[in-house]
């Protein structure tokens, strides 16, 4: 069939994404998070009308680059309930550049 779609193929849809950016340095995990959450509308639904609904995916990836001390990682209960209303998935890389010697004398502090 000319200018149709051959048969199992599906319509192609347009595909783009926003990329919102926080460079912080911070001790503390959930500051990094709620900044970022501070850019965009406060509702989850808010923000479903601004984007496609059908095909509405949100990522956080934070990096942790630790160069001296160590970080905390943990995020608060309204930084979880934020990231559950957008059914946001999150990934952590983490990057220890911290000489081995430190590594191992933090190790030993916790026994």
């Amino acid at each position: 069939m000319r200018g149709g779609y051959p048969p199992g193929r599906r319509k192609p849809y347009l595909e783009n994404f926003w990329d919102l950016s926080v460079d912080r340095r911070t001790w503390e995990l959930d500051e990094a998070v709620a900044e970022l959450f501070a850019l965009l509308p406060e509702s989850a639904s808010q923000l479903r009308q601004l984007l496609d609904p059908p095909r509405f995916e949100v990522h956080v990836v934070c990096a942790v680059d630790l160069y001296a001390d160590g970080i905390d990682l943990r995020l608060r209960p309204t930084s979880i309930e934020r990231m559950a209303s957008l059914g946001a998935e999150l990934s952590i890389d983490y990057y220890d550049y911290r000489p081995d010697d430190s590594a191992h004398q933090e190790q030993r502090d916790e026994h």
